[in-house]
């Protein structure tokens, strides 16, 4: 069934899925991108929330009529799921709008908080 779905998906110049991208019993997704052809060029990221992270690309056709599919994988999770969106998704949408890059990046703002946070520093953290 995922196969299929995923199949039809090809269709598409840009596909987002969410869920079954980490390293579980059931986590599917990479094995069917895999089948499907797919071109993993990363599956993790090193930070929290949002470390199982995929992204991969698939050529479909062949020749110069030939056209490449970008596969975003989104962890699961909701806050991971949002998180790597804005981080990796909407800025790469965005300049395949042709947007320029300054604005492609949401703008920042400090803050300071009520209370420490002790981060991850293996990883970055968004809290």
């Amino acid at each position: 069934t995922m196969r299929a779905a995923f199949a039809e998906a090809l269709r598409s110049d840009v596909v987002v899925s969410s869920g079954g991208v980490s390293v579980g019993q059931f986590d599917y997704v990479r094995d069917v991108l895999a089948e499907l052809g797919a071109v993993e060029q990363f599956s993790r990221v090193a930070m929290k929330p949002g470390k199982p992270l995929t992204f991969s690309y698939i050529d479909c056709g062949a020749g110069l009529s030939g056209r490449r599919v970008l596969w975003f994988g989104l962890p699961g999770n909701p806050a991971s799921s949002m998180v790597s969106f804005e981080l990796f998704v909407r800025p790469a949408l965005r300049r395949l709008c042709g947007l320029p890059e300054s604005a492609v990046q949401r703008p920042r703002a400090w803050v300071t908080l009520a209370q420490p946070v002790e981060p991850d520093r293996s990883r970055l953290h968004f809290t």
